[in-house]
Order: structure tokens, then C-alpha cells, then sequence
């Protein structure tokens, strides 16, 4: 699985799942081959990161699981006053708690 976030989506890239708006329309089926097109229409509907098919494995990003699981844990208490449901939150939740599992990993070294 290679989820990747939306700023480092490139043309030419497959889809491995389908692409859901927040009331579960399919904007682009799982195969779908993203286009400069598809990237505005992604940013115009909020989607915020795609699972793509991994041929790449430079694309991604690797964080072992515990340190993600310590990193969420960490997030909860530093987010537990917002609305994480809301896209643009659920986003920053997500970048914090990867950062951080990042920083663990890195000081683990």
C-alpha cells in the first residue's frame, strides 16, 4: 500500500482504491491514472492523500507501527479540543502524527 498525500501525487500514477468525496461518490475508480486534471479536481473536493499502486517505493513514506501508535497517542491529547472528522483537521492530525513517529524513529537511531 503506498498512501501518499496530495502535494506529492504525480500524472501517470494508477489508483489502488477507488477515490471517495465525504458522502462516498466515487470521483475516480481504483486503475484510474491520475492527470493534471484529476489533481485540481482532487484539491477541489479536499481529498487529502490517494492510495496509489506501488511501483515506487521511494514515493512513500515508512514509519514502523509502534511509533506511529505513540505518536497518534500523542496527537489525541494535543488534538482532543478540535473537530478531527473535519477535513482540513484530519489532514494536520495526520502530518503531526507521522512527523512525530519520524522524529521517534530518528532519535531511536
Amino acid at each position: 500500500m503506498a498512501v501518499i498525500q496530495l502535494e506529492y501525487i504525480k500524472t501517470g500514477m494508477v489508483l489502488k482504491q477507488d477515490v471517495k468525496n465525504t458522502n462516498g461518490v466515487v470521483l475516480l475508480g481504483a486503475g484510474g491514472v491520475i492527470s493534471e486534471k484529476t489533481i485540481r479536481f482532487f484539491k477541489m473536493w479536499g481529498i487529502a492523500e490517494i492510495d496509489i499502486v506501488d511501483d515506487n517505493k521511494k514515493d512513500k513514506i515508512i514509519v514502523s507501527e509502534p511509533f506511529l501508535k505513540k505518536a497518534e497517542k500523542k496527537c489525541k491529547i494535543l488534538f482532543q479540543h478540535t473537530n478531527t472528522s473535519h477535513p482540513v483537521m484530519k489532514r494536520i492530525y495526520k502530518y503531526c502524527a507521522v512527523r512525530f513517529a519520524e522524529k521517534m524513529a530518528q532519535e531511536k537511531q
